[in-house]
């Protein structure tokens, strides 16, 4: 299993190490976020889920973003874990570097929902 973990990334690796110096590390530059609170984690999991729901409509792009920055507060655009210079905003894109697929995400959070049992079907299992 090590050998098969190693040969899916191994590719990710050669990249990094041409481009930073290093397999595991990024240099001087700092990618990580500062702010490590729950809170913090808790707003990048629904930024990051977002980022699947833009439209080709720019009124419905920003209608979700206003939305988002309502629901999360300080944490929309924390500047610890946000870009520099940058602010967050649902985006549209149809460039496979950074589209979003609202497709995949629907399957995924049905995918979720239809794991967690249903306290009815959970209390009749047999042993």
């Amino acid at each position: 299993m090590s050998l098969v973990t190693l040969a899916l990334n191994v590719g990710h690796f050669v990249r990094n190490s041409a481009l930073y110096g290093s397999p595991f590390s990024i240099g001087a530059e700092n990618y990580r976020n500062d702010d490590m609170s729950a809170a913090a984690l808790a707003g990048n999991i629904v930024r990051n889920g977002a980022l699947h729901l833009g439209t080709p409509s720019r009124q419905i792009n920003g209608y979700l973003s206003r939305a988002l920055h309502w629901v999360l507060g300080a944490q929309g655009n924390n500047p610890k874990t946000t870009w520099p210079r940058r602010s967050f905003a649902v985006p549209y894109s149809r460039h496979e570097d950074t589209a979003g697929n609202l497709m995949h995400m629907l399957l995924v959070l049905c995918s979720g929902m239809r794991l967690v049992p249903c306290s009815e079907r959970s209390s009749t299992v047999g042993y």
